[in-house]
């Protein structure tokens, strides 16, 4: 466990016994962040379930919106692809509650829930408009994936690039495996 998880659950055992609704959203928003870049998928899902929960409790949109996109991420990890398609829907009703990068990052989280299930159309789509927002490493990544699937070599070299380039966002770029099989 990372030493900001453990400051975090300490902290978070400090807020069970009050009733500050805000300090436990930060928590666990806090906790969902820690346990992403940790790559700690379950710890994740938790946390992101306890920050949605309280946002709904708070009656606040913007802090039902983040964390939703979590959840669904989550879920697209855990391939539990009924609760990815019902926090897909609820990311898409509170849209207007994400800043931009943001927005971009739910529509490149919905490519890959829909690459996942090899629905390489949709996939793209959501993909596209995440580009369409923000230069988007990560949605660049997977339409590489998908022209790759298409053999389309041009148009995976053109998307490549571009997920390379330093101004994307988001600089982890793993996709020379697949890359180098085609």
């Amino acid at each position: 466990m990372s030493p900001a998880m453990i400051y975090n659950k300490m902290a978070e055992d400090l807020a069970k016994n009050t009733d500050d609704d805000m300090l436990k959203y930060n928590i666990y928003s806090t906790g969902y962040s820690i346990a992403a870049d940790c790559f700690d998928t379950q710890e994740c899902l938790n946390y992101a379930m306890q920050a949605y929960k309280t946002g709904q409790k708070l009656r606040d949109n913007n802090r039902m919106a983040y964390p939703a996109n979590y959840i669904t991420m989550s879920y697209n990890e855990l391939n539990m692809q009924d609760s990815v398609q019902k926090y897909m829907s609820v990311c898409l009703n509170l849209i207007d509650y994400f800043n931009m990068g943001a927005k971009a990052s739910v529509y490149a989280s919905f490519g890959d829930a829909m690459f996942k299930k090899e629905n390489y159309s949709i996939a793209e789509q959501y993909y596209l408009e995440s580009v369409g927002i923000i230069d988007n490493a990560c949605a660049y990544k997977g339409l590489t994936m998908i022209h790759l699937r298409r053999n389309n070599a041009e148009k995976a070299k053109e998307c490549y690039a571009k997920a390379l380039r330093p101004n994307s966002f988001e600089s982890n770029i793993d996709i020379m495996s697949e890359y180098a099989a085609f």
